[in-house]
């Protein structure tokens, strides 16, 4: 019988601080805020924003008022901005809470200023580029008498450094200082960061680069990974040549193998397209001995080949390990054919896992 049957999910609060305060350090003296929306990307705005605030951030950002409420009780006295905007059935978490909304228009802004319970100045969004949010240019002009707090735009492609359209977003965001010259601005998230000190004017918003996700792609990575995600071996057995392994057969094996049964699947988050080419590992003694993913990925299950493990090893194993600080979140993601950014936030979302918390 297994000694464990469920996934555990070990996050890194020092790697977390450390971070924070490298690209602090790195941003000096520009503004380092955190965004901690999404549950702080899954890893729990309560915790994470508990060590972010005990690091010294006092300017958060979150998605929604909902989650602005909950980081409020571990961020006393910091300014939190919710990006989505001021939503009418969120309006009570404002009040309470002191929440900055991020105005995505006009008329939202000029709404948001007639109503005399809304008493903390918000920031506006400004469009740059990347046409998703943002009050345009050309219409700025009906909104420049307001008292905006911030002025914030979201470049679409800095993970590319050399893209062209980088230096265009940078020059459209320098025309609104026309119209708020005294006002602080905001362009940079965490890719931008590393596209030099011209595009973090007064304020960068820190999100992936916290969590350890490469915010420099094809370059040493200078962040630390946060979590370990391991599972435990439920069982492991002898297939034969000719034998298939899990839903659909679509894996037949050429010769006899060993096959371990591994207790994670979607359910947990990790997509089946983990499944042609992902690989667990197993650590002894650290050592790393990789395992290929044999099967589909099912809800609650991998299976993988171990028969290259030594069998004293493996007769001592309890865990699969699937993400840590050599099989990183961007490795795991490439082999998904997606982002690190995806990866963390499907696996924050599930439910089953052992949620341990390390300093």
């Amino acid at each position: 019988m297994a000694k464990h049957t469920r996934p555990k999910l070990i996050i890194n609060c020092k790697h977390i601080r450390e971070n924070y305060a490298y690209l602090k350090s790195y941003v000096s003296p520009c503004i380092a805020s955190c965004v901690v929306k999404d549950n702080a990307y899954g890893l729990g705005i309560r915790e994470i924003g508990q060590v972010l605030y005990q690091a010294g951030c006092r300017v958060f950002f979150v998605a929604y008022g909902c989650e602005g409420a909950q980081l409020r009780k571990v961020a006393p006295d910091a300014e939190i901005y919710v990006l989505q905007g001021y939503g009418h059935e969120e309006s009570a978490h404002f009040q309470r809470n002191n929440l900055r909304p991020v105005l995505p228009t006009v008329q939202d802004a000029l709404r948001y200023f007639e109503s005399p319970r809304n008493r903390l100045t918000p920031a506006i969004q400004v469009e740059t580029g990347l046409n998703r949010l943002g009050v345009h240019l050309r219409e700025i002009s009906a909104v420049r008498h307001l008292p905006f707090s911030l002025i914030l735009s979201h470049l679409a492609c800095a993970d590319e450094p050399h893209h062209s359209l980088n230096t265009h977003q940078l020059e459209e965001f320098k025309k609104f200082k026309e119209f708020f010259p005294n006002t602080p601005f905001s362009l940079s998230a965490s890719d931008g960061v590393f596209l030099g000190r011209a595009y973090h004017f007064d304020m960068v918003r820190l999100g992936a680069a916290l969590y350890g996700i490469n915010t420099k792609p094809y370059a040493e990575k200078p962040v630390k990974n946060c979590i370990t995600l391991v599972a435990p071996i439920l069982q492991i057995k002898t297939v034969k040549a000719g034998e298939s392994v899990g839903y659909g057969a679509t894996y037949t094996l050429s010769e006899k193998r060993k096959i371990a049964t591994v207790s994670i699947g979607y359910g947990d988050g990790i997509f089946r397209s983990f499944s042609p080419t992902g690989i667990l590992h197993l650590i002894h003694n650290n050592r790393s001995y990789p395992a290929p993913i044999v099967g589909r990925v099912s809800m609650d299950n991998i299976t993988c080949d171990v028969s290259n493990i030594p069998e004293a090893i493996l007769n001592q194993a309890e865990y699969m390990t699937l993400i840590d600080d050599s099989y990183d979140l961007d490795t795991f993601g490439q082999a998904c054919n997606t982002i690190g950014y995806e990866v963390l936030s499907s696996i924050g979302h599930g439910t089953r896992y052992i949620r341990q918390y390390i300093d």
